[in-house]
């Protein structure tokens, strides 16, 4: 998961990132199902799941281009199954 990205993403404000669509879904999809089929996840010293829905949620929360990328992408359909 890119973490340079995330951090950048958190310290600027939606406006500014609203035109852009962020183009690491199918890897963060694929994180998410990675971590919870994962069975020592609550053992772990650096969780990536919290990371990753975080990440999803601010990269949502930001643009509707990535609302839309993340359900092309079925990252929605992901969500109920994990």
């Amino acid at each position: 998961m890119d973490i340079v990205y995330y951090v950048w993403l958190k310290s600027c404000p939606s406006v500014v990132l609203e035109p852009y669509k962020y183009a690491g879904y199918p890897m963060l999809i694929k994180t998410v199902q990675m971590e919870t089929q994962d069975d020592t996840l609550f053992s772990k010293s650096a969780p990536l799941l919290s990371a990753a829905t975080e990440l999803c949620y601010h990269t949502v929360n930001c643009s509707a281009l990535n609302a839309e990328e993340l359900r092309r992408e079925r990252g929605i359909e992901v969500g109920p199954g994990i």
